[in-house]
């Protein structure tokens, strides 16, 4: 028995039954669509040249829509306590795969809400070290106060509550200063929110 002439004869097969499903494919036209799908992610990737811009640039374009005073004093109270309510909402999410995989008998950070601020931090960190050092400063403020809330009161109860009323304040923040929020514009702006707030109220001017 010749196996090598048995090998190439099992290859040949095989060969021309991909052939015969690629030629199905084309017809499905399902090549086209993979395409058309590729395409159409390319041009949800976030261009050049908002990937460029420097802190600086993001805050000149936020501070257009933050000019009112009134508008501003309603943000450096509302941004914080959304920010606030986010982690406290993803704080109460069950967590019990987390503190079972790190075993550190630490619920303050055997959390969801570390686990997205880990992400968030590297948002911060592409842009500015210092400032991602003072949201990392404020994250933990917000990851221990989060903590002792709940050992008192239902945390996704409360979270809720501050979420909503900071939410109705940046609107009517945003009608007294009669222009739309710049999230609206692009969802990027609801990180830049916080780190505006920090760069007004606590750096040297």
């Amino acid at each position: 028995m010749n196996y090598g002439m048995v090998f190439l004869s099992i290859i040949s097969n095989r060969f021309f039954d991909l052939l015969d499903v690629l030629n199905k494919l084309n017809e499905l036209k399902l090549f086209t669509l993979f395409i058309n799908i590729k395409e159409i992610l390319l041009d949800l990737r976030i261009p050049k040249s908002k990937q460029m811009r420097t802190l600086e640039q993001w805050f000149e374009e936020y501070a257009v829509s933050h000019q009112n005073p009134k508008n501003k004093a309603i943000h450096y109270v509302c941004v914080p306590a959304i920010f606030f309510s986010i982690v406290g909402l993803l704080m109460s999410i069950p967590s019990g795969f987390i503190a079972n995989t790190l075993k550190l008998n630490a619920p303050i950070i055997e959390n969801w809400a570390v686990v997205v601020l880990l992400f968030v931090l590297v948002f911060y960190i592409r842009l500015s070290v210092a400032m991602a050092i003072k949201i990392a400063i404020f994250s933990a403020i917000c990851l221990v106060a989060n903590y002792y809330i709940g050992q008192v009161f239902p945390l996704w109860i409360f979270s809720i509550g501050v979420f909503v009323i900071a939410w109705i304040g940046q609107f009517y923040g945003h009608n007294i200063e009669g222009k739309k929020p710049s999230f609206l514009k692009d969802l990027q702006f609801l990180m830049i929110g916080p780190a505006w707030v920090v760069e007004n109220l606590f750096s040297k001017k």
